[in-house]
């Protein structure tokens, strides 16, 4: 199985154009989904993320970390996040270092409007150790054969991605839209092909509705479009005091469960993608945790909207 993952690998590398990594934890990296969303919240953010989808078969593992201030002051916010992804068992790894700004307008708890930008670094590189293909098969001893494909003298390429954003938040709703990789970079590296990153378009919508005093209800609703590939995200999180617990589903995708703890300071959130396509019996499905920690002055930390 493994033979024929790098394989396919191979081939959708040559002539597929990249996609960027999904997120069942929408909100558990604001700067992510949205550059306007950057200082959403009060105070002074510590986010992380981290993603194996498809463990069976070593395909996606993918880590983010960012640090985000809301500077009340200038009602703005400003922050910095760093992306890893790693596919085909470390075969190809795509890091990105960025810069996110975000401007409010309006008047907070009834009519907002947030502009956001996001200047992201980034690189993709390739081990063509890790690389089995099938020009490498001797017909009497096996896997032997140096591949004519790998050109170890070149394994990387850098560029530069450009991200905008809006967001509306109504009371304690917010609507948003953003579109990653407006400059459409190229991370072409085996044979200095021209492979452009498309772009890509989210839209999400969520509101609370409170039930009770420490009982809330959030539904969530993610369309994510980027070349021929579109995803929408279903989902309805709860809160019982300080725990919450979240179910959701991913068109043509998976069925998703998750359960975590939301204090003042800390978030804590685990989530499994049981995969219903027809890779299902051989993925594993995915695994996601994610942590949030807020730290400074703790004034005004009622303000936590969103949930999962």
């Amino acid at each position: 199985m493994r033979v024929f993952f790098f394989l396919l690998f191979f081939i959708s590398f040559l002539f597929v154009r990249a996609q960027d990594p999904l997120f069942s934890q929408t909100y558990m990296q604001l700067m992510y989904l949205n550059p306007a969303l950057t200082g959403e919240l009060k105070g002074w953010q510590l986010n992380s993320q981290y993603r194996n989808q498809w463990h069976k078969i070593d395909a996606y593992q993918t880590t983010v970390l960012g640090v985000q201030k809301n500077v009340s002051k200038y009602k703005a916010g400003l922050g910095v996040t760093i992306l890893n992804d790693q596919a085909g068992d470390g075969s190809l790894n795509t890091t990105h270092a960025g810069i996110n700004a975000a401007k409010r307008f309006g008047k907070q708890d009834t009519f907002e409007v947030a502009l956001g930008l996001k200047i992201d670094f980034g690189q993709k590189s390739v081990d063509y150790s890790n690389w089995t293909l099938g020009d490498q098969i001797d017909n009497r001893y096996g896997f032997t054969l140096d591949s004519i494909n790998s050109d170890p003298q070149q394994n990387k390429v850098n560029y530069m991605n450009l991200t905008v954003g809006i967001d509306f938040k109504i009371f304690r709703g917010n609507l948003g839209f953003s579109c990653a990789n407006i400059n459409e970079p190229n991370d072409g590296i085996v044979n200095k092909l021209s492979s452009s990153i498309p772009r890509r378009f989210t839209t999400y919508l969520s509101y609370p509705l409170l039930v009770h005093q420490t009982i809330k209800f959030y539904p969530l609703l993610v369309y994510a479009v980027q070349n021929e590939f579109n995803s929408i995200l279903y989902g309805i999180s709860s809160q019982y005091k300080f725990v919450n617990s979240f179910i959701g589903y991913r068109n043509k995708d998976s069925f998703i469960g998750g359960i975590g703890v939301n204090l003042n300071r800390l978030k804590v959130q685990y989530s499994y993608d049981l995969t219903t396509s027809t890779l299902s019996n051989q993925t594993g499905g995915s695994h996601e945790l994610g942590v949030v920690f807020r730290f400074g002055s703790k004034e005004g930390y009622d303000d936590r909207n969103f949930v999962f």
